[in-house]
């Protein structure tokens, strides 16, 4: 199930292999222009990991009965380190890794991930953290299940 999921986040052709022999490995194989590359994930980038982490919750979870998955995935900048084109991806992605967990929230200061998530047609409700002193809430910008609410407004009206 890796390399089913793996395709939709990665641009090139990537293969994940795991060896549960001896030790617990996990190798990714890549196509380069030198030829075909293996190496333990490990050794991927900081925005391949990221990448990689997404592709193994749909996968390791449909192992798990639905009814005992976790319902709610909370990312903190998972587009920390990605260029645009990952990010695209990553966005892509989120269908798919909505029909296993139906609830995910991504925390980032790029209002860029909003715009890509809304021209690949993924629903997504925007908040803003908002401090006064020692305090923060989140306020509703948009929610894409609302017509209340709007992006351009000084506060929620939800």
């Amino acid at each position: 199930l890796v390399n089913q999921y793996a395709h939709f986040l990665f641009a090139e052709d990537y293969k994940f292999s795991f060896d549960l022999d001896a030790q617990f490995a996990i190798t990714v194989t890549r196509k380069t222009p030198e030829g075909e590359l293996t190496s333990d994930v490990r050794k991927l980038s900081a925005a391949e990991s990221k990448l990689f982490s997404l592709v193994l919750l749909p996968a390791l979870l449909s192992f798990v009965p639905e009814d005992r998955r976790s319902n709610l995935l909370v990312r903190d900048e998972p587009d920390a380190n990605m260029g645009t084109s990952n990010v695209e991806l990553l966005i892509r992605f989120l269908p798919i890794l909505n029909q296993v967990i139906p609830n995910i929230v991504f925390i980032t200061p790029h209002s860029s991930v909003l715009d890509v998530a809304q021209e690949a047609g993924v629903k997504v409700a925007h908040y803003e953290a908002v401090k006064r002193g020692t305090e923060a809430r989140l306020v509703l910008r948009f929610d894409p299940q609302s017509p209340e609410t709007d992006t351009n407004s000084n506060s929620s009206k939800r």
